[in-house]
């Protein structure tokens, strides 16, 4: 859960996600070149959220 319904993303700590046993790999905007926009009427809402 997050503390706010919107916000600014200025930095995301993988660190926990990195450290699970399983895990390959953990991914965020900042590793996907580009940009996709998904939504239901207009795609206006990143897949990825850049930091």
């Amino acid at each position: 859960m997050v503390d706010h319904a919107r916000a600014d993303v200025l930095r995301i700590d993988t660190s926990a996600a990195e450290s699970l046993d399983g895990v390959a790999a953990v991914y965020t905007g900042s590793d996907v070149p580009g940009e996709l926009r998904v939504g239901l009427i207009h795609k206006d809402w990143p897949v990825f959220i850049p930091e």
